[in-house]
């Protein structure tokens, strides 16, 4: 399955990338996202927990950075499991800050995952919901952070 989406910031380029390069901002901001450790600086690891019907599991995932274009890109894959067999692959994930003006920046990501598991016969309109739920919630955060953080 494949989601992508893009907004509009009224913040300059430089700190929506230092928002998003400091993981644990952005990781609360997505929702079900429990804890999220630095591992070094191309590993990280989260906890996560989505209730989507009755699968409430958490999930451990590991996610490695693959590509970083610094202040403009980054480029991650990974996945994880819960204790009853589900897996998550995140084949693709990728998030692009590009500055539309000096106070203006267009924040686009994209996820290319695989659901494994009784979880992946939920059916793609039940998946589909959810993550069009989370997106939102996602960027209403995003766009509070930036917008209460002090300028640097």
């Amino acid at each position: 399955m494949e989601l992508r989406d893009s907004f509009r910031v009224d913040t300059s380029s430089s700190r929506v990338w230092e928002l998003f390069w400091d993981f644990p901002r952005p990781a609360s901001c997505l929702p079900g996202c429990e804890a999220i450790e630095v591992i070094d600086d191309s590993n990280l690891k989260a906890r996560v927990k989505q209730i989507i019907g009755s699968f409430q599991e958490p999930m451990e995932l590991m996610m490695t950075i693959v590509d970083v274009t610094q202040g403009r890109r980054i480029v991650a894959e990974g996945g994880g499991s819960d204790r009853r067999g589900n897996r998550l692959k995140i084949i693709r994930a990728s998030l692009a800050v590009d500055p539309i003006s000096p106070g203006e920046t267009q924040v686009s990501y994209d996820m290319n995952f695989t659901l494994f598991g009784r979880l992946g016969t939920l059916g793609y309109g039940v998946i589909k919901r959810k993550v069009g739920e989370m997106q939102v919630e996602f960027t209403r955060c995003i766009t509070a952070a930036l917008e209460n953080s002090q300028e640097v």
